[in-house]
């Protein structure tokens, strides 16, 4: 059973190592509010963010889910084997990566960054991310007015003397969703599909997908 390790004053000085807060079996929680100046890492633990804390270096977890509350604002998020989660209202200054892991903002997240995915859907609704999303083999859903700034680049992993089967992948937009860039398909192999609803629009061109408007 994991512990959970609750990040105050007195705690924090035990956990820090090499500058960073360091789990490993357990959950590592910041009480709402809190203000962190050192990165997060977990292995085989969840990070649990609380409302309105701001956290000023990146959020790491292997084996692991990152959730950030409420109002947050934090740095760079990155998992292996899970999921990320941003509630409302969650301003992201860095990337968010997964792998193996899908990643959900919920309405008026803002990403300074890029939004990265290997295996892993993405989710966003009434989110602005202000760079690229890449992702190899899940599925991208824009809804309630999300905005991609720059584009959106589909992109598989591959080893050598792989056998390369057609791989499917979807693209939802809705609720009036834009993305002011392209959508470029990079590996011929991935038959991928743009579904456009409510108004939801591509402003620069799609090259190696089928656009299907609702």
């Amino acid at each position: 059973m994991k512990r959970l390790i609750r990040l105050t004053p007195a705690i924090g000085a035990v956990l820090i190592l090499t500058g960073c807060h360091f789990a490993i079996d357990s959950d590592i929680a910041v009480p709402h509010g809190s203000v962190v100046r050192s990165s997060i890492l977990t292995i085989d633990g969840d990070i649990i963010i609380g409302r309105e804390c701001v956290v000023r270096a990146p959020c790491r977890t292997v084996d692991g889910d990152i959730e950030i509350g409420q109002g947050a604002r934090v740095r760079t998020l990155q998992s292996v084997d899970g999921r990320i989660e941003l509630m409302s209202n969650v301003e992201v200054r860095g990337n968010l990566q997964a792998v193996d892991g899908e990643i959900v903002c919920r309405r008026g997240v803002r990403v300074d960054g890029e939004i990265n995915t290997v295996d892993g859907e993405i989710r966003l609704t009434r989110t602005r991310v202000t760079e690229d999303i890449t992702t190899f083999d899940a599925d991208i859903v824009l809804d309630d007015q999300s905005v991609v700034e720059r584009d959106i680049i589909i992109r598989r992993v591959t080893h050598e003397g792989e056998n390369r089967d057609q791989r499917y992948l979807r693209i939802y937009m809705r609720g009036g969703s834009t993305v002011e860039g392209d959508i470029e398909v990079l590996d011929s192999d991935v038959d991928v599909t743009v579904h456009l609803y409510d108004g939801s629009r591509v402003r620069g061109r799609i090259r190696g997908a089928e656009v299907i408007e609702h």
